[in-house]
């Protein structure tokens, strides 16, 4: 009897430690999504201030051929 209990001690423990394992493996992934966000983001805002510099500058080209 003591023998059976050891043994589903053991195993609950061993249920404990994959689901442990797997949950920092979750929480590790979900790190690395949220920084590739950031970065996709970051990305994205860079690129949209550039459009709006590059539109601008247009602007300002067609304004001085209208007065040349």
């Amino acid at each position: 009897m003591e023998l059976k209990k050891l043994r589903n001690e053991l195993e609950e423990k061993s249920r404990l430690i994959h689901s442990n394992e797997l949950v920092m493996q979750l929480e590790e992934e979900k790190k690395r999504a949220e920084e590739d966000k950031k970065k996709a983001i970051h990305a994205l805002e860079h690129a949209s201030m550039q459009y709006l510099q590059e539109r601008e500058e247009k602007k300002k080209l067609e304004v001085n051929k209208f007065y040349d």
